[in-house]
């Protein structure tokens, strides 16, 4: 078992953001970077005086996130270099976590792979499932929420679909969906959380585990002829976040980026599957069997 430190050659699902909008301050080129990183002002400033929206602030953890992004573009300075944004953001929040190297060793180096994942953590997992991938493959993309656009410098490393229950949902993802298949024909590698949305407590099962994985993951399978690849990640959110998830699932949305800023605190254990040949996941007569089968 080896700890993996910020170290390698990645993208977050970090949805900092309600599903009406993003919180992040918006779409920005890639020699580009905003001022701030979370922008709460922008939607509750019309209605919450400034010590209340500074408390706020500190409550969800925007506050920290902020200042830890003017650290970094302070380090940075006038610098118009690429930026990794996953590598930045793992040394950045000194992200850490475990993986065995015959785990690791599982990742195809060529070829057209689909990595299914579960989403414990909302934030963290996709920093470190993209951070992970790139030390086995430079051509990794993650398929994320279309909220993460607002990121930073992400863009060249994401395909994005909205998982909202909105009718204009479906329309908007058609783009991504298409890109991502014509990733993997390409022979490139791509990730994903099928769950679409974090990790959280259901109250019929009394524990915390992904919602029911979206079959689509299966139909990009069948489009692309990819090999699928399982990872698992330890852990959970906190006891806090799970109950605001209960109250309102836009509360736990909320909370997001307070769990990322305490989750950096762990090093979570990675389990990575072997390998499932395409030959073997085209048997299965549907696309919920093959989700089914995967997660």
């Amino acid at each position: 078992m080896q700890e993996i430190p910020g170290e390698f050659n990645h993208r977050p699902k970090n949805e900092i953001a309600t599903e009406q909008g993003s919180l992040l301050t918006g779409r920005v080129s890639e020699k580009s970077a905003p001022e701030r990183l979370v922008a709460l002002e922008d939607y509750f400033a019309s209605f919450l005086p400034g010590p209340a929206l500074t408390l706020l602030e500190r409550f969800l953890g925007c506050r920290t996130l902020n200042d830890v992004y003017a650290k970094w573009r302070k380090e940075r300075g006038d610098s118009t270099a690429p930026v990794d944004f996953f590598k930045e953001a793992v040394r950045v929040l000194g992200i850490r976590w475990n993986v065995s190297d015959e785990d690791l060793a599982r990742i195809p180096t060529n070829g057209p792979v689909v990595v299914v994942a579960n989403h414990p953590f909302g934030g963290m997992d996709g920093i470190i499932l993209g951070a992970l991938l790139a030390r086995r493959r430079q051509d990794t993309r993650l398929l994320v929420n279309y909220l993460v656009k607002g990121l930073p410098f992400i863009e060249n490393r994401i395909f994005c679909v909205d998982p909202f229950a909105r009718p204009e949902a479906a329309r908007s993802s058609v783009s991504g969906v298409r890109r991502t298949i014509q990733w993997l024909e390409k022979g490139g590698l791509v990730a994903t959380f099928p769950a679409g949305m974090v990790s959280h407590l259901h109250l019929k099962e009394f524990r915390v585990v992904d919602r029911r994985w979206n079959p689509n993951v299966a139909r990009m399978i069948r489009m692309s002829g990819a090999m699928a690849i399982p990872v698992f990640f330890e852990g959970r959110n906190s006891l806090q976040f799970q109950v605001a998830g209960l109250l309102h699932r836009r509360l736990r949305t909320l909370l997001l980026g307070r769990e990322l800023i305490k989750n950096t605190t762990k090093r979570p254990r990675i389990r990575i599957g072997r390998p499932i040949p395409y030959v073997k996941l085209a048997g299965f007569k549907s696309n919920r069997d093959m989700t089914a089968y995967l997660r």
